[in-house]
């Protein structure tokens, strides 16, 4: 186990701060200092495993809480981590499909809004199909790929039937 300076151990505290894997955080301090460690060696800096939280200084666990806390509130404010803005731009996109006649790319956008909405990435879903509710509601209501017919293009051909 290499021995690390506090500038070291603060360094892989704030990139597991950051999400980083326990193997990014080793490659990225080998690529800053030309020091080489073992992932176990990394996780034991990651203040959001409590055996490893047990075992840190008071002063790391802090600049943990602090970094993590500071990038999360920086993540908030980037528009398309927003929930809001990304139905937005759904919106915009299905509007904008429907208006060039491209059903297949608006019944897709409504679907992506639609688990958006639901919450496919959230509690209740079903983790066997990666979705949530959404996919077999459109199934049963005959939407999905099937749902422009043999048309294809999702475009009826209008006044020439």
């Amino acid at each position: 186990m290499a021995s690390l300076t506090q500038i070291q151990k603060r360094y892989l505290v704030q990139r597991l701060a950051t999400y980083d894997t326990p193997s990014e955080a080793a490659d990225a301090l080998y690529e800053e200092f030309g020091v080489r460690i073992e992932r176990s060696q990394a996780n034991n800096f990651d203040a959001s495993k409590e055996r490893a939280r047990r075992r840190m200084a008071k002063a790391l666990i802090a600049l943990f809480d602090e970094t993590r806390k500071q990038f999360t509130e920086e993540v908030e404010r980037i528009p398309i981590a927003q929930k809001a803005y990304r139905l937005r731009r759904l919106d915009e996109n299905e509007r904008k499909a429907r208006r060039m006649g491209n059903l297949r790319l608006s019944n897709d956008t409504v679907r992506q809004a639609a688990r958006e909405v639901g919450g496919q990435f959230e509690r209740g879903a079903d983790p066997a199909s990666g979705t949530g509710d959404i996919d077999r509601l459109f199934g049963a209501l005959g939407g999905g790929d099937d749902y422009l017919g043999s048309q294809g293009d999702g475009y009826s051909g209008g006044d020439d039937d």
